[in-house]
């Protein structure tokens, strides 16, 4: 971590402190005798309250006041009063008063003289992050958009304190604290089971309110898992020091461990009026001094608590599931005391009322009861160490497939430790559920991470490990998993199941029957949700405009992907963007393989700019840079047909390249592979009609020879039609070159190609509608006629 960045951190911290003694040692302890960092905070700190920016780049401690007017009208909402001010800008209480209903929100609105495009982002990526969270302890976002050029997101208007406030003034007891921090728990444990990672959570960032419900804001700093380890060097995650974990302080992007050490820093506040001492770890190696809790509650701090990440709970619910033991008086899985005594004890808890009858007989059963105890507490010695193992199954589930996965995506030369890492899971995987001891609601997260292991696996467009069967095998997994559940939730995710499954069908197996059944099998699953989720019925018309095109179905295609891109409408988010490219490019296609080309090239040009600005953004993201070059192909095939053959080669020239770097990146990804073989084979195309027959056909027939090398390698259905192109394209390359007696017998071999694939099954409409069609149009016009 650059210096700027270390003092940033510290700043940031001492302007929280309004007594100026307390400021200077704080500042003293946190440099630590480091002379020119303590310089360098000292002259930042001296810039609070003037116009002068702390860095080029950023601005924590500028005045909100000084360089901004809150307008009184923000969108459809009327700013009523001022909540807080903070580094980055406002927030405003408001009411909506456009006549449609009455609500109040709460307004943040970054700060116009903000010149960071790391600001900017991170307050992109708050509305996005919350967008896609819902549960009731975590506040929603309503609305957003901009005025005067500055962002803003209206959420939901809390009328609360922060939840240490909060339960100091209302007197609660240890059991109200209790209930009040679970809260808190299981609105973090959500987030993280939607990939989202808090990263700043503290009192000032819960709010409790008068019916003593919790309300976990400020995802401003939050991360999805999938996009760890994409920041910038030298511009960290900022921070609140007294309660980050010692990795996070040392410069590490947020993590899971890092949350569940948060929470039990809170922990430790509400139970006992003060947080640990974040900067004097315990000689036991947790930051829980001797004396703050006792017992169990001291043990299950202890672990959330400790220094090194590894000696943490594996997630947030098992932080929970070990609250909810030492409520039941049940040995908890932090502890490590499991002599007789401490069982005895928990027992004598449990059943106090039945010991206390038992008691009148003591004498005559007490050798009996001897022997019936020591049988007892070697049980539950076996069946917590049963609990145990469990847990442990389900954190590492959890992180192989939500942490670990997503961070592999972004290393080169990872697909075989990826491939490693998705066998692990599986087998936790299959542990839990096959577990007797398996509720419904872990059924449901096995099937969870079966489903999103099938798409690391085998989902199409994305980095995959080329495992097509595996990934079907388990979605057929999680479809039986889920079928006998009851409940929203469970029938929500057979419905993604379902909807991946038909993806698989449709372009890895180019299984046409099967796709056609799953299709029905879709339907009837969202006609059992009794409300589709947004973000889910988007997922469909997706799909379903992928079939179609596979179909052939081209006006119904052009309908689902139109009413799916009105449905988005403007929308800037990240996600919103990525989806409107992919729904551009089922538009686009529908148009070409209408002939109505010219239509076709505009729409692949506005899907080619959205690419292209999503990986100017995140330069180097392997699934940015993959849809990049299809979407530079895409627009290069269109060409062909409109004769414009210079410009489509010099771009598959300029796009080669960049395929080539995705191969490199890492060089067993057959999706890598796959784009650059298109990417030659387009350009190829372009050299042949420009009249450069050889050097078309040399690089036809390097394609052909590595794609007959995959096949053999590793045979599947897209492979074989990926063969089958290949040839194709050498008897187009020859017939306009004016070859006419190679043409014939190369479209000959072809022809016999495709019937293979038609006897397998595996031709789709697609193939018969245009490709086979062209080719028979060739050999009418090149070959003899026969006998």
């Amino acid at each position: 971590m650059s210096i700027d960045s270390r003092a940033l951190a510290i700043l940031e911290d001492a302007l929280e402190l309004d007594d100026p003694s307390a400021r200077e040692a704080m500042i003293a302890a946190c440099c630590a005798g480091d002379a020119a960092l303590e310089a360098r905070v000292r002259h930042l700190l001296s810039l609070e309250g003037t116009r002068s920016p702390l860095l080029q780049t950023e601005s924590f401690s500028v005045a909100f006041g000084l360089t901004d007017v809150i307008a009184e009208r923000i969108g459809p909402f009327r700013v009523t009063g001022e909540i807080a001010r903070g580094g980055m800008g406002a927030v405003v209480k408001a009411q909506r008063d456009d006549g449609l209903f009455e609500q109040t929100v709460a307004i943040k609105i970054i700060r116009a003289d903000i010149a960071s495009p790391r600001s900017l982002t991170r307050f992109a990526e708050e509305r996005r992050i919350l967008a896609r969270l819902r549960h009731p302890g975590i506040v929603r976002i309503l609305d957003g958009g901009e005025y005067e050029g500055r962002p803003w997101l209206a959420m939901d208007f809390i009328d609360g304190l922060p939840i240490n406030k909060a339960l100091d003034g209302a007197g609660a007891g240890r059991e109200a604290r209790l209930d009040a921090f679970l809260a808190v728990c299981e609105a973090v444990a959500h987030a993280h089971r939607m990939l989202v990672i808090h990263a700043d959570i503290k009192p000032g960032n819960i709010l409790m309110d008068a019916a003593a419900g919790v309300h976990l804001l400020d995802f401003g700093i939050s991360q999805l898992v999938a996009d760890l380890g994409a920041a910038a060097e030298g511009d960290p995650y900022p921070l609140t020091r007294g309660y980050a974990a010692p990795e996070r302080r040392a410069g590490v992007p947020p993590t899971i461990a890092g949350d569940v050490f948060s929470l039990g820093m809170l922990m430790v506040e509400v139970l006992t009026g003060a947080p640990p001492d974040a900067d004097r770890p315990c000689a036991d190696g947790t930051l829980l001094p001797t004396g703050a809790l006792d017992g169990d509650l001291a043990r299950i701090a202890a672990r959330a608590l400790a220094v090194d990440p590894a000696r943490r709970y594996p997630d947030v619910t098992t932080l929970i599931e070990d609250l909810r033991r030492y409520r039941g008086h049940l040995p908890v899985q932090a502890g490590d005391d499991a002599n007789w005594p401490y069982h005895a004890r928990l027992f004598a808890r449990r059943h106090r009322k039945g010991l206390a009858v038992a008691s009148a007989f003591g004498l005559l059963l007490a050798g009996t009861a001897v022997t019936t105890s020591v049988l007892y507490w070697r049980a539950e010695d076996a069946r917590k160490e049963a609990d145990a193992r469990f847990a442990d199954a389900r954190g590492a589930a959890r992180y192989m497939i939500y942490d670990l996965m997503p961070r592999l995506e972004m290393q080169p030369r990872s697909l075989a430790l990826r491939v490693r890492t998705a066998a692990a899971a599986q087998r936790y995987l299959e542990r839990l559920a096959n577990s007797g001891k398996a509720s419904d609601a872990v059924r449901i997260e096995a099937a969870d991470g079966l489903l999103q292991l099938a798409q690391y696996q085998g989902r199409p467009g994305r980095p995959n490990l080329a495992q097509p069967d595996l990934a079907d095998a388990n979605l057929r997994r999680a479809e039986a998993i889920l079928i006998p559940l009851a409940g929203e939730p469970a029938k929500a995710l057979l419905t993604r199941v379902r909807l991946e499954r038909l993806r698989l069908a449709s372009w890895s197996q180019g299984d046409a029957k099967a796709a056609e059944a799953l299709e029905r099998s879709v339907a009837t699953a969202f006609g059992k949700l009794a409300q589709p989720d947004p973000a889910l019925v988007r997922q469909r018309a997706m799909v379903l405009a992928d079939l179609r095109d596979w179909q052939g179905r081209f006006d119904e295609e052009t309908r689902i992907a139109g009413a799916a891109l009105a449905s988005i409408g403007t929308g800037k988010t990240r996600h919103d963007r990525i989806d409107r490219a992919v729904l551009l490019a089922n538009k686009a296609s529908a148009l070409y393989y209408s002939d109505k080309l010219a239509e076709a090239l505009a729409v692949y040009a506005e899907r080619r700019a959205v690419w292209r600005d999503l990986y100017r953004e995140s330069p180097g993201d392997p699934f940015l840079r993959g849809n990049l070059i299809v979407a530079e192909w895409d627009y290069a095939s269109t060409l062909l047909p409109l004769k414009r053959f210079a410009e489509a080669e010099a771009l598959m020239a300029a796009a080669e390249p960049l395929a080539v770097e995705a191969v490199a990146f890492d060089p067993d990804d057959e999706e890598a592979a796959r784009r650059l073989r298109v990417v030659r084979n387009t350009r190829a195309q372009a050299l042949g009609f420009l009249g450069r027959t050889d050097a078309a056909l040399g690089v036809l027939a390097r394609v052909r020879a590595a794609d007959e090398a995959a096949l053999k390698r590793s045979p599947n259905a897209r492979r074989a039609r990926d063969l089958v192109f290949d040839h194709t394209l050498i008897g187009e390359t020859l017939d306009a070159a004016g070859r006419k007696a190679e043409a014939c017998s190369a479209d000959r071999e072809t022809l016999k190609l495709y019937d293979g694939l038609q006897a397998k099954g595996t031709l789709m409409q697609l193939d018969l509608g245009e490709n086979v069609r062209l080719l028979r149009e060739r050999i009418a016009r090149n070959c003899p006629p026969t006998a």
